[in-house]
């Protein structure tokens, strides 16, 4: 599931867009805010389960970062959802914090590191990277290090390359975003919420049957496993972890 917001004037979209076991993208629901707040994500996550959304075996969960969207995926979906962190927003961020010069050899530094064989692997290396950083600038150290383990999750999933590197980023609903700002282009002027709510819906109809199936979809039953396998890894270590305790 990929899950971001379009801003139209005033107003915020949510969007929870599916991908389907074939790989083909699926508008879930929108909700329609001022901001892309925990109440707005939750209620959509909260409406999308009402309606029938099976999440018992897991489901991964692709954000760009939103502290408010990650807490409604725990409230409503709890152990059972794996979050990926975009990685595209990460580097942003971090860039952001960052002189010029500077920028090009962090860029380099990130991008091998998400491209390590394994999490633990690229965790190490980000880490190295914050410390480096830490002294002449925290504040993307800082950057790094929020939430830096959620955006190797997909590293912790065996599966194929082209679908691992379609699953790193939210680019595969920000296109779909793409396809929607060309068919609303020529509103300057959003009266309400159920103008918003209509012309975004139809927007998204349009560009989900327009869009294509996303790189490395014939693997997704793997990542159907895959995603099953971690959710159950993560419910047994707390109870091996107290055995060892005690």
């Amino acid at each position: 599931m990929l899950i971001d917001g379009i801003v139209l004037s005033d107003y915020t979209a949510v969007v929870a867009m599916g991908i389907t076991s074939d790989g083909r993208k699926l508008v879930m629901g929108i909700r329609i805010g001022s901001t892309e707040n925990a109440q707005v994500c939750r209620d959509l996550l909260t409406d999308l389960v009402e309606r029938g959304l099976q999440y018992n075996n897991g489901i991964l969960a692709i954000i760009d970062g939103s502290k408010a969207l990650r807490r409604a995926l725990k409230d409503v979906f709890g152990q059972n959802v794996l979050i990926q962190r975009c990685q595209v927003h990460k580097m942003r961020n971090i860039l952001d914090y960052l002189p010029k010069y500077k920028q090009e050899w962090v860029k380099r530094k990130l991008k091998k590191a998400w491209a390590a064989e394994t999490a633990e692997a690229a965790i190490r290396s980000l880490r190295n990277l914050a410390n480096s950083l830490q002294d002449e600038h925290p504040d993307a150290a800082a950057s790094l290090r929020e939430g830096l383990e959620e955006t190797v999750t997909i590293l912790r999933l065996d599966i194929p390359g082209l679908l691992q590197k379609s699953l790193r980023s939210t680019n595969g609903i920000e296109s779909c975003f793409s396809m929607v700002a060309k068919n609303i282009k020529n509103v300057k002027n959003w009266k309400n919420g159920t103008m918003v709510q209509r012309w975004i819906s139809a927007a998204l109809l349009d560009a989900e049957q327009r869009a294509h199936r996303i790189p490395g979809y014939r693997s997704m039953s793997v990542l159907i496993s895959e995603i099953k396998r971690l959710i159950n890894v993560a419910e047994i270590e707390p109870i091996e972890n107290e055995s060892k305790t005690a």
